[in-house]
């Protein structure tokens, strides 16, 4: 008898387990099912997205958010500035001619890098290559992300000597260099400031700040690794020369730092280092949103809403936000057009190429010369 309920007992453990077996494999099928639903879903929307962003319609509701953007960063920004004072804000403009040289220094940074990059990947002249970089600055800044890369490319298929595939690749590779040394700056600076004490970390982040950079390394180390292992597939370029732009992108990156510290510097001597800390971080990662219009107005409503917990005079520090962002602005403008009508000129004296195709004037007349590489000359 007694056997018999025990055999009883474990028959009913049994079917307990294979119940219990089979609803968790359902919940998990389910779960499934719900991921691929939420996929396909998302590629769905994705898909009528691109298509309808394509439509002059999509364009117009496009450009009408964009504009809406950026009239709302306006908004609150004339709200700030009011509350402030205007004639507050006029009478601390800066006056130094260091700050203004700093600030046309750093607005040359970008142009200048890429000048030598491209310079040397293409065998062109660097000086040859800066009005375009700034023209593709300009357009990455003030019309759209990535269409300056565009632009750089349509401009090269006329003045290289070089398949499209091949400048397609440069341009490529050197932007995601970009992006990654942009990171890698970014991450150098933060935990460099944590380091010395003076990024207030504990006091801007309830939870612990361990577990965030934590976090933000393995998400590092992660990126990196996938880039390493599918070097291949995501570059064409070999890695001596890829070594080297990141070692140009992130020197651009650092001294644009400091160049920014010191500039802040020069006009508030006053204020402490960890005040220019702070500010330059929110800086940073406003600079690091993708597709944000105006980037530059909206660090300067932030920091005319930040300015006031860190101990510093806010007239002084909102004036000369303003005329970092009018000064590139109108360094825009100026080299935009000059650059234009200078290559228009060159072209039209026959110095330069036409815009139907053909190569630059040095390499017609070293046409028997050795097709040099595309790599870096050191």
């Amino acid at each position: 008898m007694h056997r018999h309920e025990t055999r009883a007992l474990l028959n009913r453990s049994s079917k307990r387990q294979q119940a219990r077996a089979r609803s968790a494999a359902e919940r998990q099928e389910s779960a499934c099912r719900r991921s691929v639903e939420i996929t396909v879903d998302f590629h769905h929307v994705h898909e009528r997205w691109t298509v309808f962003s394509g439509t002059p319609g999509g364009k117009r509701l496009i450009q009408a958010l964009r504009l809406a953007f950026v009239a709302a960063i306006l908004g609150v920004l004339i709200y700030q500035l009011s509350e402030i004072g205007w004639s507050r804000i006029l009478t601390s403009l800066p006056t130094q001619p260091a700050f203004y040289a700093l600030v046309v220094a750093m607005y040359f940074l970008l142009p200048a890098t890429e000048s030598l990059i491209y310079g040397r990947l293409w065998s062109l002249a660097p000086l040859k290559c800066l009005g375009i970089m700034i023209r593709k600055r300009v357009l990455n800044v003030d019309v759209v992300g990535y269409s300056g890369e565009v632009y750089l490319f349509l401009w090269a298929k006329h003045r290289v000597e070089q398949a499209p595939r091949a400048l397609m690749g440069a341009i490529k590779d050197n932007l995601i260099i970009s992006s990654a040394s942009s990171l890698a700056a970014t991450s150098l600076l933060i935990a460099g400031l944590l380091l010395a004490g003076q990024l207030p970390l504990d006091e801007l982040v309830t939870a612990p700040s361990p577990y965030y950079i934590s976090l933000a390394a393995l998400a590092a180390v992660f990126v990196g690794a996938v880039a390493y292992r599918f070097r291949g597939v995501l570059f064409s370029l070999p890695r001596r020369v890829l070594a080297l732009l990141a070692g140009a992108h992130v020197g651009r990156f650092v001294l644009g730092y400091m160049f920014q510290i010191v500039a802040w510097w020069i006009v508030v001597p006053a204020a402490s280092f960890q005040t220019w800390a702070i500010l330059l971080v929110v800086f940073v990662l406003i600079n690091r949103i993708p597709f944000l219009p105006s980037s530059d107005l909206f660090f300067v409503s932030a920091g005319a809403g930040i300015t006031p917990l860190l101990d510093v005079p806010v007239a002084p520090v909102v004036s000369m936000l303003l005329i970092r962002s009018a000064t590139d602005r109108l360094l825009n403008l100026l080299f935009f057009t000059s650059s234009v009508w200078l290559e228009r000129q060159s072209v039209s004296t026959g110095e330069d190429v036409l815009e139907t195709g053909g190569a630059i004037p040095e390499l017609q007349e070293d046409e028997g010369a050795e097709k040099r590489p595309t790599a870096l000359n050191t």
